[in-house]
């Protein structure tokens, strides 16, 4: 097997037709692994992800599993040092199940070969957050990680605060008509009851439920969001309104795309509940991802409603599933549901170190950013260790050549700020500031010729005040003292409007003076 590096949306986007081939074959695949999804979720990641795609070793082969994976990056409390973390990139559209799709005749030899191609990566942990595939396939994954390299730790989540299992995922199988549905899922009491108020809706006058469609898009998803938001709020804190933009963005792309639907229960013209489904028609699938009401509306009970008329509405759409996905709550249960449980692990290598002791490509420009976040703090020793660490993967980095050069300035380190400045002008040579870091360093370390090169290179650029008076201060120092008077004059002809270049203004006055006094 041959394993591939897609790390272009151009690339991913020229895998359509492939992808959704394999997704269509692959009986374990779920809607958060489908083309739509995944094109969405890397719309918005921008570049820190990549997919490893398999295909037989033969020519003009097709591909037969992806795996998406998004790099991160945090700092090792165990080596203060920058490390990366494999993650599943759906979350960032709040998916809830993760994994991997493979046409199942080549599982045996297409999911080890991804396992392997990880491992060529660089990265300290691989988070496999709510994987949902089935054990088989999850062992061999893993299996390759079983050796003296890596640990791997199974991370249950238990219960939280509010006693929910979110490992455990309630899904409901659907029969081929509503009746048989109501006679094999339900109890008979339950079964009365569904049936009493679906009537009670469709009986009512003031009652109704309607379904969105492209011109009610808009609005139908602000109420559900308004609704979740109202429920939320207090445990949210002052994330809600943030999380409440980010979950409307994602509910109407896939509205958008023709994957949401959102039946909506009516009082008159007041909105008293809505329920949002993710619709995978390709799996004949439906999955509940978000639910909102009235908490003073009471009778007839919204979810109980919204529910039993979403699943009608699943039965005569040739929908095989109702996944409730994540979390135990009681009401699911009602609907006849039968658990499946994800998985949570995390496989970390035994070092905690990055596999061979390097950046993730993918992550330089977060670890450059953060470099210069720490030097704008004047966190001298972490921003060197941070543009160190971006050198060591993209030695040509000039951003990180110019903050290390001028945090080893600062510091009086010229000759280590010489050596890491003289690669900058030689990568970076059509810039003027480059050029200035350059000779500053040069002339501290009394190199009065080569600084003189320097600031003359800087001042053809872009000259500045700065230039000509260190450019005077060197030649100066070579006892060419006319032609350091025609550059301390050049200093006076600029606007000096900054109070350092009033000083240096000042400066430039005062050397004068003093080869006036001399002559």
């Amino acid at each position: 097997m041959h394993v591939d590096l897609i790390e272009t949306l151009s690339d991913f986007r020229g895998l359509e037709d492939n992808w959704r081939a394999v997704y269509e074959s692959d009986s374990e695949a779920n809607y958060f692994l489908s083309w739509d999804w995944i094109a969405r979720t890397l719309d918005r990641l921008g570049e820190d992800w990549r997919i490893l795609a398999v295909r037989p070793d033969i020519p003009n082969a097709e591909y037969i599993a992806f795996l998406p994976l998004r790099t991160t990056t945090y700092v090792s409390k165990r080596h203060q040092v920058l490390c990366n973390e494999l993650v599943m990139p759906g979350f960032v559209l709040w998916a809830d199940y993760s994994g991997l799709i493979c046409v199942p005749d080549y599982d045996s030899t297409a999911i080890p070969s991804l396992a392997r191609a990880i491992q060529q990566q660089d990265w300290a942990q691989l988070e496999l957050k709510q994987i949902r595939m089935s054990e088989q396939r999850l062992q061999l994954f893993l299996e390759p990680f079983k050796d003296a390299a890596f640990v791997i730790e199974d991370r249950p989540r238990g219960r939280n605060e509010d006693g929910v299992d979110n490992d455990i995922c309630p899904y409901v199988d659907l029969p081929d008509d509503f009746d048989q549905y109501l006679t094999e899922k339900l109890s008979s009491n339950k079964r009365h009851k569904l049936r009493r108020f679906l009537r009670m809706v469709e009986r009512s006058s003031e009652l109704r439920v309607t379904e969105s469609l492209p011109a009610t898009h808009e609005r139908d998803v602000e109420i559900l969001v308004g609704f979740w938001r109202q429920m939320w709020a207090e445990k949210k804190g002052d994330r809600i309104d943030s999380l409440a933009r980010k979950f409307k963005e994602i509910l109407l792309a896939a509205a958008q795309a023709g994957d949401l639907y959102l039946p909506m229960l009516w009082n008159g013209e007041t909105p008293v509940a809505a329920l949002g489904t993710y619709v995978d028609r390709n799996k004949n699938a439906m999955f509940v991802k978000a639910t909102g009401r009235d908490q003073n509306w009471k009778l007839p009970p919204p979810g109980l409603v919204l529910h039993g008329h979403s699943i009608r509405w699943a039965i005569q759409h040739g929908i095989k599933t109702y996944d409730f996905m994540r979390g135990d709550e009681d009401y699911k249960y009602y609907y006849g549901a039968t658990d499946v449980r994800i998985k949570n692990l995390l496989v970390r290598t035994s070092s905690r170190l990055n596999l061979h002791r390097r950046l993730d490509p993918l992550s330089i420009a977060e670890v450059y950013d953060r470099g210069k976040m720490l030097q704008d703090e004047e966190q001298w020793e972490k921003a060197t260790s941070s543009y160190r660490q971006v050198l060591e993967v993209r030695p040509e980095h000039v951003g990180a050549m110019r903050g290390l050069a001028e945090i080893l300035f600062r510091h009086q380190r010229f000759d280590a700020a010489i050596q890491v400045a003289g690669k900058l002008v030689q990568a970076d040579a059509d810039t003027g500031a480059s050029w200035r870091l350059y000779g500053n360093a040069l002339l501290c370390r009394k190199l009065f010729g080569e600084a003189e090169t320097a600031f003359r290179r800087a001042i053809e650029i872009e000259p500045t005040m700065t230039d000509h008076f260190c450019l005077g201060c060197a030649l100066q120092q070579q006892a060419r003292n006319s032609e350091a008077v025609e550059q301390l004059q050049k200093v006076l002809q600029f606007n000096a409007s900054q109070p350092s270049e009033v000083k240096i203004q000042s400066n430039a006055k005062r050397l004068l003076a003093a080869f006036t006094k001399s002559e």
